[in-house]
């Protein structure tokens, strides 16, 4: 049965994530891990208690966990506790980081205490030591980390030394080259955090100090390591760039802009100079830092969103150029950067919507594979560059390669094989016991998978429809505010209709021989699929 995960991380240095999940267990909490596919899953511990936060070795397959009873253990992939950090704490674990070498972790415990522990393997030994424990006295909610990098030494004649000033916060050219004057490898890590009070805090090795004090409660922290760059957003619906200041160790305000609605409905990400927030409204707005340029880029309806679609959570990858947004009718849309392009309104090609069947509540990108990670309701979710999904049904996994395209793959043997699809822009796919089916936006095709995955054609019928489950040889197809229950061939057996008042039918999920179905209007319907006719088992009202 899948469960809703209550957290996800993408390994910064393979393409695995580590998926937190409710244990069945009552009280209990599940670690585990799951390759970029979907195909290939590690167990993990499950131990009593709630997990509040995990992060990867930024080297070693192992992740750092904090628990709500303030402990912190060590868990590799695909196995049990290795190391204890913490047995227990006073106050819950309210986050855990590395520094950029993987020598340092650091704890942060509610309210407030931040303690950092030295880490050393050697073989299979590990070891941790608390080097320093401070106590910030505020309300932390919020954390980042920024490197430092020693810088070359240059041996060009320079504007510095025509003896002119220059801006404190150097030149557009000098920010977006100051990457290029740094060494490959950063050698330091300074810790910041952001309070309820609306101060941000900065702890490394050494010391602990007030790095700057904004007049609201910070929402957002983040660290732009290409230009050196604090970008905070606070309650006041302020969004700030702090800059390295005149003062040691303080920070100056290069922009301070007053955005528009309420501060509660942004979600902000930062990947790799580019800030990306959406705001409950059909538009998301693009902050190109390093080019100090931002616009906004909107939902089209050419491209199957509706007018009144909005957008609910974003993620970005700054290196590759893409923008993965969530709408509130369960979208995804993708925008592309057209690298010849600077123009924030302009750059960005959106691609047409792929509908899913579980609402997103988080999606993040991998930080090395063309491949994001989604938290569903159903579980978790993984797409693949141009929002290409991935299915799993026992042991088969069908991933999609392109518009018309799946590779099938089997879990415990490895072996796979290629679908080419006989219609175009396929929208979805669903997997039974011994078939599958996938449609596109007027079309259903249904294929025999031998036991090799060697596919065969079984069928294929016009059919308009948002999504398709297959169970015993019958296909359950949401065709506008109905579900028609077809054979294979697309004959028609039985038409649902739902009561007007709990809205169209939206999700549709099957579970051997019951149907759940979840109404635009926050209905849930279940459906006994036993007998020959599909009849009405239960309902809930989910709409408050």
């Amino acid at each position: 049965m899948s469960v809703k995960p209550l957290l996800i991380e993408w390994a910064p240095h393979c393409g695995w994530i580590c998926v937190v999940t409710p244990s069945e267990t009552p009280g209990e909490t599940n670690v585990a891990f799951t390759d970029y596919t979907g195909t290939i899953k590690e167990p993990g511990p499950t131990k009593p208690g709630v997990v509040t936060c995990v992060r990867w070795h930024p080297k070693k397959q192992f992740v750092a966990v904090g628990w709500k009873d303030g402990g912190v253990f060590f868990v590799p992939k695909g196995k049990n506790v290795s190391h204890t950090v913490i047995e227990s704490y006073p106050f819950p674990n309210h986050g855990v980081d590395w520094s950029h070498d993987g020598t340092i972790l650091m704890t942060l415990h509610n309210p407030s205490s931040v303690h950092l522990y030295s880490y050393l393997c050697i073989g299979e030994d590990i070891s941790t030591s608390n080097l320093m424990q401070i106590e910030l006295n505020d309300q932390i909610t919020l954390w980042c980390k920024r490197l430092s990098y020693e810088k070359h030494r240059s041996s060009r004649v320079s504007e510095e030394d025509s003896g002119v000033d220059e801006s404190p916060f150097g030149s557009k050219e000098s920010l977006s080259d100051r990457r290029d004057e740094k060494s490959l490898v950063p050698t330091g890590t300074e810790f910041l955090f952001a309070s309820k009070s609306g101060t941000i805090y900065g702890v490394d090795n050494d010391k602990q100090k007030t790095i700057h004090k904004l007049d609201s409660e910070i929402l957002f922290l983040g660290y732009c390591d290409v230009i050196s760059m604090i970008i905070a957003f606070t309650k006041d619906c302020f969004i700030f760039h702090l800059a390295k200041g005149p003062t040691e160790g303080r920070c100056a305000e290069k922009v301070k802009v007053k955005l528009g609605g309420k501060a509660d409905k942004y979600y902000l990400e930062l990947n790799d100079g580019l800030l990306v927030m959406c705001y409950e409204e059909k538009e998301i707005r693009v902050w190109d830092l390093v080019r100090e340029e931002n616009g906004t880029i909107a939902l089209e309806t050419s491209k199957g969103f509706q007018p009144d679609e909005t957008i609910n959570v974003v993620t970005v990858n700054g290196k590759r150029g893409v923008i993965t947004a969530v709408t509130s009718l369960n979208n995804v849309a993708e925008w592309k950067r057209k690298r010849a392009d600077t123009n924030i309104e302009t750059a960005w090609k959106l691609s047409p919507h792929t509908p899913i069947e579980s609402p997103i509540t988080l999606i993040r990108w991998s930080p090395i594979l063309s491949a994001s990670a989604a938290i569903t309701e159903a579980g978790i979710l993984l797409l693949g560059d141009n929002s290409f999904t991935v299915k799993m049904r026992g042991k088969m996994a069908a991933c999609q390669t392109s518009s018309n395209s799946f590779t099938l793959l089997h879990a415990t043997s490895g072996v796979s094989q290629e679908l080419k699809l006989s219609i175009p822009s396929a929208k979805g796919i669903c997997l039974g016991e011994k078939q599958l089916v996938v449609w596109n936006d007027d079309t259903v095709v249904t294929y025999d998978v031998q036991t090799s995955l060697a596919t065969i054609q079984c069928t294929s019928f016009a059919c308009v429809t948002t999504s398709v489950a297959i169970v015993n040889q019958n296909l359950y197809c949401i065709e506008k505010d109905k579900i028609y229950a077809r054979t294979l061939q697309g004959t028609l057996r039985q038409e649902i209709s739902l009561p007007e008042i709990e809205g169209d039918p939206d999700i549709l999920e099957i579970n051997r021989c019951w149907m759940a179905v979840a109404t635009t209007n926050g209905f849930i319907r279940i459906y006994n699929l036993s007998s020959k006719y599909v009849f009405f088992q239960i309902k809930k009202d989910n709409s408050r």
